[in-house]
C-alpha cells in the first residue's frame, strides 16, 4: 500500500532529489514510485521526518503571579537562532509557531542565500588554518581563545543566520566572565577578531555578503594612560636601575627614554640595526609590522657604546645567549627600590612621547618617533604640548608685546596730561621668565 504524503511540490521533490531517488512522473500524493525496496522507503521517510524535526515548535503556557495566562511560544531549527515570543491567547501563539515554522523552512530550503551552507565554527576553523597560523605567535596566543569562545557561542549557526541583535546579545555575555566583569577594551578585541574573520569570509572566500559587525556598536574605550616621570622621579628609578645586578637593565631604560621604544622592541634588537657612528637605531620586529628607525643621542648612545658585544646577534641577551634578556625581577626591583607608584615599562614609552611634547614636538614628530600611523593614539600629549606653547607665547608677550603697549602709553600720557597716568599701573619685565 503506497504512502500518502500530503507536501507541497517543490519541498517534496527537493527532499527525493537530496536522496538521489528517480522522480520521473512523480507527484507528492504517490509516493513511493515504483521499484522503491522496502529499506529505501523506510530510509526516505526517516529523512523526511528527521528533517521536519530540524524545526521544532514548542508552545509553554504560564501563569503569572496574578493569574495572568500567557503563550510562549519557542522555534528552534538547526543552524538558526531560537525565535519566541509571548501572546495572550493560544491560537495566536498557533499561529505564529507555524508561521514562523514555515517561513523558517522556505528561507532554508527555497530561498537560500549566501552563507546558508556554511556554519561559524567551519569559517573559524578555516580562518585559523589560513590566516591566524601566519600571525605573530604573541598573537596567535591571545586570538586562540577569543576565537574558541566565539565558537563555543555561534558555532552551531549558519553565517546567514548571524545578525548585528544576535551579536550584540553575545557581546553583553561576553562582558561577564567567570572571573568577573570584562573591560570594554577586552570586549573590543574580541569584537575585532570575529569582524576580521567575517571580513575573510567576504572579501577572499565569498561565504557572506556582508559583515554583520558593520551594524554592532563598539564599547567606548577608556582614554589612553598617561603616566610619565617627573624629574625627581626620573632621577630615582635611574640610580636604583644603575644599582641591579641585572648589567641589561640601566641601557635598556636609558634606550627606552630616549627612543620611546616597546619593550619587546628594545629587546628583540640586533645588532646589525644598531649604527653606533651615527647614533640611530631600527625596530624592526614592531607592532604594527612595519620598520621604525630612531636616532640615539645623549647618555643612551653613549651607554649604547658601551655594551660589549658576544656571539648573539642580540643586544641584550640572556646570560646563556640563546635569546633575548629577562628583566622582570630586576626592573620590579628598581621600581619598588625607586619607591614609584603606579609604573610600567611601558610606561617609559609614555614619558618619551611626554617629554617629547613638552620639547614643543609636533603631534606628527611624536607619531614618527613612536611609530604610530594615525594621530589619535598621539592626541593624549597634546595637553603638554599646549601648555609649554602658552608659556613660549607668555614669554614673548611678556618681553616684545607688553613693551610696546607700556611705551605707547607713556607716550599719550605725555601728550595728553590732563587725561591722568593712565600707565601707572603697567609694569615693564626687566627680563622674560624661565619655565
Amino acid at each position: 500500500m503506497p504512502v500518502r504524503l500530503r507536501l507541497s511540490a517543490p519541498f517534496f521533490h527537493r527532499i527525493i532529489s537530496d536522496l538521489h531517488f528517480p522522480t520521473k512522473s512523480l507527484t507528492p500524493f504517490d509516493y513511493p514510485p515504483r521499484g522503491t525496496t522496502t529499506g529505501q522507503c523506510r530510509l526516505t521517510i526517516w529523512a523526511i521526518l528527521s528533517y521536519l524535526a530540524q524545526s521544532m515548535a514548542t508552545i509553554e503556557l504560564r501563569v503569572a503571579a496574578d493569574g495572568k495566562k500567557s503563550y510562549r511560544v519557542k522555534i528552534r531549527m538547526r543552524g538558526s537562532p531560537t525565535v519566541s515570543g509571548t501572546f495572550e491567547r493560544k491560537s495566536d501563539a498557533k499561529k505564529f509557531a507555524d508561521e514562523a515554522s514555515t517561513s523558517i523552512r522556505n528561507e532554508k530550503y527555497f530561498g537560500r542565500v549566501k552563507g546558508q551552507d556554511h556554519t561559524v565554527e567551519e569559517l573559524i576553523d578555516k580562518y585559523c588554518e589560513e590566516v591566524l597560523i601566519k600571525k605573530k605567535l604573541k598573537t596567535q596566543v591571545g586570538q586562540t581563545p577569543q576565537l574558541k569562545w566565539w565558537k563555543k557561542e555561534l558555532g552551531r549557526y549558519t553565517l546567514a543566520a548571524i545578525s548585528p541583535k544576535l551579536l550584540t546579545e553575545c557581546t553583553s555575555r561576553l562582558k561577564k566572565s567567570k572571573d568577573g566583569i570584562r573591560s570594554d577594551t577586552t570586549v573590543k578585541r574580541y569584537m575585532a577578531v570575529l569582524s576580521h574573520v567575517f571580513t575573510k569570509a567576504v572579501k577572499a572566500w565569498r561565504w557572506v555578503d556582508e559583515n554583520p559587525f558593520r551594524k554592532v556598536e563598539y564599547p567606548s574605550e577608556p582614554k589612553g594612560r598617561v603616566r610619565f616621570l617627573t624629574a625627581d622621579e626620573q632621577k630615582e628609578l635611574l640610580a636604583a636601575c644603575e644599582k641591579s645586578q641585572n648589567p641589561n637593565l640601566y641601557p635598556l631604560v636609558l634606550l627606552a627614554l630616549a627612543t620611546g621604544g616597546r619593550k619587546a622592541e628594545l629587546l628583540g634588537l640586533r645588532w646589525q640595526d644598531v649604527d653606533t657612528i651615527n647614533g640611530q637605531i631600527t625596530f624592526r620586529d614592531t607592532k604594527n609590522g612595519e620598520s621604525r628607525s630612531v636616532p640615539v643621542r645623549g647618555v643612551a648612545l653613549d651607554h649604547l657604546r658601551r655594551i660589549p658585544r658576544t656571539e648573539c646577534e642580540l643586544v641584550f641577551p640572556n646570560e646563556k645567549g640563546t635569546g633575548p634578556a629577562s628583566i622582570r625581577h630586576a626592573w620590579e626591583a628598581a621600581v619598588s627600590e625607586a619607591a614609584l607608584q603606579d609604573f610600567r615599562f611601558h610606561d617609559l614609552r609614555h614619558t618619551c612621547a611626554s617629554y617629547l611634547a613638552m620639547s614643543n614636538a609636533t603631534t606628527i614628530e611624536i607619531a614618527a618617533v613612536l611609530g604610530h600611523k594615525t594621530l589619535a593614539m598621539v592626541k593624549r600629549y597634546s595637553h603638554l604640548s599646549e601648555q609649554h606653547t602658552a608659556n613660549t607665547l607668555d614669554r614673548m608677550t611678556s618681553k616684545f608685546i607688553g613693551i610696546q603697549i607700556a611705551e605707547s602709553i607713556e607716550n599719550e600720557d605725555a601728550s595728553h596730561p590732563k587725561q591722568g597716568n593712565l600707565g601707572a599701573g603697567v609694569k615693564v619685565p626687566e627680563t622674560a621668565s624661565v619655565v
